[in-house]
C-alpha cells in the first residue's frame, strides 16, 4: 500500500529508493491534477507512450474522460473531491493510492502539483512497487525532488536553477511540445499581423470575469496611445464578451482573441505581456519572444524572477501593475535588442532537448 502522505514531504529526509525492474513494454499510469492545463500536458505524454507500444491509463478528474479517450488511452477516474491546487485530505489520499494500486502499474508518472503521484511504497518495499516519475511543471522545490525515483524538470538548465544538492534522479529534460488540442484555425484579423506594425500580445491565464481587470484591461490602456498592434488573448470561451462588458471602448489598435494558436501567433510578436504561467512562458521561449511578466500564481513570482534573471524579459514585481508600469516595460523590451537576443539563445537551447523521448527512456529504458 502506498503510504506517503502529502504533508510528510516538508522537512523530511528521504532514503534512497531501490531500483525497479522494467519491461520493454510497460503498464503505465499517468496521473494528473484535474486542471485543464495539467491534463493537456500529461495527455501528450500518455499519447506518446501509447504510440511507443505501452499500455497507458490516465488517472484524472471525471470531467476529463472525453479528453482522455480521444487521446486513445484508457481512463480511470480520480477519487471524488480531489481538485487542483488544494491539499488532499487523508481519506482522499488513501483513495487515490488505492486507485493506483488497483491498476497495478509498473510505472506511475504524475505532475508534481499532485503530490500523491510523488508517493512511493512504504518499507519494506514489495517487489511489485511501481517506478515513480514526477514531471516538474513549475520551479522545482528542494524538499520534493528527492521523493520520487525520478524528478524530470520540464525546462532547460538556463531557465531554472537546480535545487540545492539535487540528487542524480533530478534532470532537466526541456518543456513538453505544444498541446495537440490547441486550435489550429486562425481568426479573421490574422492578416493584420503582416502590416509591419510592432505586435504585442497580452495573455492572462486566469482571465475569468472581473479578473480581466488585473492585467488585460490595464495593458489595453497602457498601449492604447502607442503605435503597436495589441492582441488581447483572453483564452476562455465568452471571455471576450466579458472584457467588452468591463471595457466597452476597446482601443482601435487592439484585437480580441479568445482561442488562438500561440505557437503560430508569438513568432509575430515583439513582446508578450503575461501573468507568468509556466506553459505560456515556455511557449514564448520556444518562439524567441521576450516577455513582461505580472505574476498571479503561487509559482508565478519565481517564474517572473527567472524571466528577468535570464535576461529574456522584465518582471513587473506586481500582481496588479499600473498602466504606466506596463507601458514602460513594453517600451523597454521592444526598443532593446538584448532581450530578443537572449530569448533566441534560450530558444536554441530548447531545441537540444526532447522531453517525450526522455520520459519514455526513463520508464522503459532500451
Amino acid at each position: 500500500m502506498l503510504d506517503h502522505r502529502p504533508d510528510v514531504a516538508e522537512g523530511c529526509t528521504f532514503p534512497s529508493l531501490p531500483p525497479v525492474k522494467l519491461t520493454a513494454v510497460s503498464k503505465i499510469v499517468v496521473a494528473s491534477t484535474p486542471a485543464s492545463g495539467q491534463v493537456a500536458g500529461l495527455l501528450l505524454v500518455a499519447g506518446d507512450l501509447r504510440r511507443r507500444g505501452h499500455h497507458v491509463t490516465v488517472l484524472t478528474g471525471a470531467e476529463f474522460r472525453g479528453w482522455v479517450l480521444r487521446a486513445g488511452v484508457d481512463f480511470s477516474p480520480m477519487p471524488a473531491g480531489i481538485v487542483g491546487g488544494r491539499a488532499m485530505t487523508p481519506a482522499q489520499f488513501d483513495a487515490f493510492c488505492t486507485a493506483i494500486v488497483a491498476l497495478r502499474p509498473e510505472s506511475v508518472i504524475g505532475d508534481h502539483l499532485l503530490l500523491a503521484t510523488l508517493a512511493r511504497p512504504a518499507d519494506p518495499l514489495p517487489s511489485s512497487a511501481p517506478l515513480t516519475v514526477a514531471l516538474g511543471t513549475s520551479p522545482p522545490l528542494d524538499r520534493l525532488v528527492r521523493v520520487p525515483h525520478h524528478y524530470l524538470q520540464l525546462t532547460v538548465p538556463s531557465f531554472a536553477c537546480p535545487p540545492v544538492d539535487a540528487p542524480p534522479s533530478f534532470r532537466f529534460i526541456g518543456p513538453l511540445p505544444e498541446h495537440a488540442s490547441l486550435v489550429r484555425t486562425v481568426p479573421a484579423w490574422w492578416p493584420t499581423l503582416w502590416s509591419g506594425r510592432t505586435v504585442v500580445v497580452v495573455a492572462q491565464e486566469s482571465a475569468v470575469g472581473a479578473d480581466l481587470l488585473r492585467l488585460v484591461v490595464p495593458a489595453l490602456h497602457a498601449l492604447a496611445g502607442i503605435d503597436v498592434l495589441v492582441v488581447a488573448a483572453t483564452g476562455h470561451v465568452g471571455s471576450a464578451a466579458r472584457l467588452i462588458d468591463l471595457e466597452p471602448d476597446i482601443p482601435p489598435n487592439a484585437v480580441l482573441a479568445e482561442d488562438v494558436p500561440f505557437d503560430l501567433l508569438l513568432p509575430y510578436a515583439s513582446a508578450l505581456v503575461t501573468s507568468g504561467g509556466y506553459n505560456s512562458v515556455h511557449t514564448a521561449i520556444r518562439s524567441g519572444t521576450p516577455m513582461i511578466v505580472s505574476a498571479d500564481t503561487d509559482s508565478g513570482p519565481q517564474v517572473a524572477e527567472r524571466v528577468a534573471d535570464c535576461g529574456i524579459g522584465v518582471d513587473l514585481g506586481d500582481a496588479f501593475p499600473s498602466s504606466d508600469a506596463i507601458r514602460d516595460a513594453v517600451q523597454t523590451v521592444v526598443r532593446s535588442t538584448r532581450y530578443r537576443q537572449r530569448a533566441a539563445e534560450l530558444r536554441a537551447e530548447l531545441t537540444r532537448f526532447d522531453a517525450l523521448s526522455a520520459i519514455a527512456a526513463t520508464v522503459a529504458p532500451q
